[in-house]
């Protein structure tokens, strides 16, 4: 008889779970995004002492739009998405690259579209931030 294992972030079933060893309990997450997430709540609780932590702007003044500089937007694929945790941890990385201006990301088409500087964003740089992640990031084609 085969066990179902559950992530133990969001309770979706894991069917190639990821394996994490966290405070000496080994822990079943569904994908590499639900173990980001638990890790960064674990680690806010701790932090807050009591009670819920306090929220906080992740985006720095350079990351927020502005109508007023151009941009150029591309859309890509991201492979490895089976959550709304990922979807949140994807929209992260991708807003933490340098020059990123607005991020849109969709787990049902699994599609990322990323507004940013023209000329200033690197592809290598959005994929090496998605990547350290556990995703994969690659232009849509014709993109």
């Amino acid at each position: 008889m085969v066990e179902t294992i559950y992530c133990v972030h969001c309770g979706a079933v894991a069917k190639h779970p990821v394996i994490k060893i966290i405070n000496g309990q080994s822990l079943a997450f569904c994908c590499g995004g639900c173990v980001e997430v638990y890790e960064m709540l674990h680690e806010e609780e701790l932090l807050a002492g009591e009670g819920v932590p306090e929220a906080t702007n992740a985006h720095s003044p350079i990351n927020q739009p502005n109508d007023s500089v151009r941009s150029k937007t591309i859309a890509f694929h991201v492979a490895g998405m089976s959550c709304a945790n990922c979807v949140a941890t994807v929209s992260r990385q991708l807003r933490s690259v340098q020059g990123v201006m607005e991020v849109s990301v969709i787990l049902e088409t699994e599609r990322a579209t990323v507004r940013m500087t023209p000329n200033q964003v690197p592809l290598a740089d959005l994929q090496h931030a998605v990547k350290k992640a556990g995703y994969e990031l690659s232009p849509e084609s014709g993109a």
